[in-house]
């Protein structure tokens, strides 16, 4: 009889998958055929939560702790909230459950779409549609949200710092951080930072600091991404390319496999 293995993981649509990347291809996909096919008789069941802030990190790691905890969580740490000039997302934190719990299922809705319009492109015109609506009423003040603050790299630290706490309370859970991924140097810089290669490599530090701190796993992506072929990124884009979610989702495999769990 099989054993199941819950893997938890925490990002953005990296570990959902997106236009150019299936969600197949994508690493936490790769990780768990890998798991499986070196663990015979374990069957790993992979649960994704959408964080697109570092200020939410805590809430969902809270979420995910108080259902059916995992055996191992992944908490994915990108570069991005702090190196982008975009418009942050909706701030939940102050809001009833039941409204929080409601915009985390749009946006998590919305991921997954995304992720299914490598299979169903008709769809794209739609989601463009829905992201515009739902951004013109909270920009317009037409609902009375407000937006996170754009966060700082001492923020971060001290989310990332918050979530861990959390994790090292639930003795079931080992935590896996992963650090940003590499800054493609073809990406038009308008969307990002004069900085964002010194930022990319700020957040990954700070990553390994706090990691080393609190004798958490990490994965060091920027060891294996940067400097790399491009062919590791979609085009003149950040977003990793299927050979990119390969190295990374063998790195998360040999990650995991190296402890006792599987």
């Amino acid at each position: 009889m099989a054993r199941t293995i819950r893997i938890g993981l925490l990002g953005n649509c990296y570990i959902f998958g997106y236009p150019g990347v299936r969600a197949r291809d994508t690493f936490p996909e790769i990780a768990r055929r890998r798991i499986e096919a070196e663990r015979p008789g374990v069957q790993v069941e992979l649960v994704r939560g959408a964080v697109y802030h570092p200020a939410d990190l805590g809430r969902q790691v809270s979420r995910f702790l108080a259902k059916q905890p995992p055996e191992v969580l992944i908490v994915d740490a990108p570069a991005s909230p702090v190196a982008a000039n975009v418009t942050p997302r909706v701030d939940v934190r102050g809001l009833p459950s039941g409204a929080a719990r409601l915009i985390d299922g749009a946006q998590l809705g919305l991921t997954i779409l995304r992720a299914l319009s490598n299979r169903h492109g008709v769809i794209r015109p739609v989601i463009r549609t829905a992201d515009h609506i739902a951004r013109s009423l909270v920009d317009r003040k037409v609902l009375p949200l407000q937006r996170h603050a754009p966060p700082t790299l001492e923020d971060y630290e001290r989310f990332l710092e918050e979530a861990i706490g959390l994790v090292a309370a639930a003795p079931k859970t080992m935590l896996i951080v992963q650090g940003p991924s590499a800054f493609n140097n073809d990406v038009s810089h308008h969307r990002y930072k004069p900085t964002t290669l010194q930022v990319y490599r700020d957040v990954n530090a700070m990553v390994k600091r706090v990691t080393a701190a609190h004798d958490v796993a990490m994965i060091d992506r920027q060891q294996f991404l940067e400097g790399s072929d491009h062919g590791m990124f979609l085009g003149n884009t950040i977003r990793m390319s299927p050979a990119g979610h390969l190295i990374t989702g063998h790195e998360l495999a040999n990650a995991i496999l190296a402890t006792q769990i599987p």
